[in-house]
């Protein structure tokens, strides 16, 4: 015969007591078994959770931080960015200025200089400038050059003056031409003596009109 277990003996029990009692001690069993699990299963759950929060505190610390190191590298990027194309524009602002300088001074050198009214000017100059310094003019005569480049200085007006007087009114004649507003260029000079005592001298002055067109 069998000794009687701790099953045996709640068989019993739950007989005798009948229905009501066999309820609340099912009842009272699987509240047991779970206090059981509970007290097995928590402290494991509770690392597992703990290490898991710790993780994830952790990665979310690093999420941040990286994301606040990228926005300072962004915005160091842009800002240098930004820097560069400001100096870029600055350049550009500079070399715009500069060549609308050199425009407007190029079209003032292109009015004056190949203008056919300061051209006329020039030349009514030349017999201003000998009776000045008492050189007597025989002839004038002057060729406009034909085949011109757009924006390149160059001669514009080939002239020859033909003359008559004393060594030092020419020199001063010639340099009032030089010192005349207009880019003059004196090219040819051919001086002789007129009078047996050399205090009359002949020349033929060559001289050029350098000037541009722009347009």
């Amino acid at each position: 015969m069998r000794k009687q277990g701790i099953l045996d003996k709640l068989d019993a029990y739950l007989i005798e007591r009948g229905a009501s009692g066999a309820q609340v001690v099912k009842i009272g069993a699987a509240l047991f078994v779970a206090l059981i699990v509970y007290l097995g299963v928590f402290p494991y759950a509770e690392s597992y959770f703990n290490e898991n929060e710790t993780r994830l505190n952790t990665a979310v610390k690093n999420l941040n931080e990286a994301n606040n190191y990228l926005r300072t590298k962004n915005d160091s990027t842009i800002a240098t960015f930004q820097n560069d194309l400001a100096n870029e524009q600055r350049k550009l602002d500079d070399a715009i200025a500069e060549n609308d300088y050199i425009d407007s001074k190029l079209k003032e050198i292109s009015v004056l200089t190949y203008n056919e009214q300061n051209w006329a000017d020039f030349l009514d100059s030349l017999t201003t400038f000998a009776k000045e310094h008492d050189v007597k003019i025989y002839k004038i005569t002057s060729d406009v050059v034909k085949d011109v480049v757009l924006q390149k200085v160059q001669p514009m007006l080939n002239i020859s003056i033909v003359g008559e007087g004393n060594f030092h009114s020419m020199l001063k004649y010639i340099n009032s031409i030089e010192e005349s507003k207009m880019v003059v260029d004196v090219n040819g000079l051919e001086m002789n003596a007129t009078t047996k005592d050399g205090k009359s001298i002949g020349s033929n002055i060559k001289i050029s009109v350098w000037g541009m067109k722009y347009r």
